[in-house]
């Protein structure tokens, strides 16, 4: 979700894109886990999507229960001690397995094990209000629970809450400096991206979704400066739904 998805896409970019421009994508920068000064400005307290939360101390054992969450704190150097993996993998998403090595898995998106996160102990716990609002309650019994309102399309916003929650400000403004200048970098490679015509389509069984610019990949399709396919959505605005024919 920020500069790893980006160079995920950069990549596949760059190679759809060969044979009109040419592109790349800057090494990945490893980011040193730990606050520069511990605990400074703590405690503190977090406005979100269920309201306010204070967090005593610097957190340092941290739960992420949804991809956009563990993308976020592994994005700001933090390796948490306990993820949700999605419902259609044992593992972490590929792009975010080498970072999230040792993390222990706590049930999947879908069905959280509140057991398996209460018995790790955490400091805090990170979703979102789409995939949890109904255990919020139970996951604040457990460790100070901050969620996002939304997920997709206002990821820079969630990263910055979630570096709020954990005292990392500085680093999430400075990765998403690093994100904007990655995007508008590729932008340049490509030579004219307004005048490239592209959709981030789907698989899944039984239909092919077409994302739009209100979609996290549409953000990012959008941040290069490509232009995009608009298609009618219905009732959800962040895809198209097109069948084979």
């Amino acid at each position: 979700m920020t500069t790893r998805m980006l160079r995920a896409v950069t990549l596949g970019l760059a190679a759809t894109l060969a044979l009109t421009a040419c592109g790349g994508s800057p090494d990945r920068e490893e980011t040193a886990a730990g606050p520069a000064a511990e605990g400074e400005g703590f405690p503190l307290t977090v406005e979100h999507a269920m309201g306010s939360t204070e967090i005593p101390s610097r957190p340092e054992r941290v739960v992420v229960l949804d991809t956009g969450e563990l993308d976020s704190v592994l994005s700001l150097g933090v390796t948490p001690v306990g993820a949700v993996t999605t419902a259609v993998s044992d593992g972490f998403l590929s792009y975010l397995a080498e970072d999230a090595e040792g993390v222990e898995v706590v049930g999947t998106i879908a069905e959280p094990d509140l057991e398996a996160i209460a018995a790790l102990e955490p400091d805090l716990i990170l979703s979102n209000k789409v995939r949890h609002e109904d255990i919020y309650e139970q996951l604040a019994q457990i460790a100070p629970t901050v969620f996002a309102e939304k997920v997709g399309a206002v990821w820079k916003e969630n990263l910055l809450l979630d570096a709020r929650a954990l005292g990392l400000e500085d680093e999430a403004r400075s990765a998403l400096d690093d994100y904007e200048a990655d995007a508008a970098a590729l932008g340049e490679d490509l030579g004219d991206p307004a005048g490239t015509t592209v959709s981030a389509m789907r698989f899944v069984e039984g239909t092919i979704r077409v994302y739009t610019a209100e979609s996290f990949i549409g953000t990012v399709l959008a941040d290069i400066g490509l232009d995009q396919l608009q298609l009618p959505t219905g009732e959800t605005p962040t895809f198209a739904e097109l069948s084979a024919e």
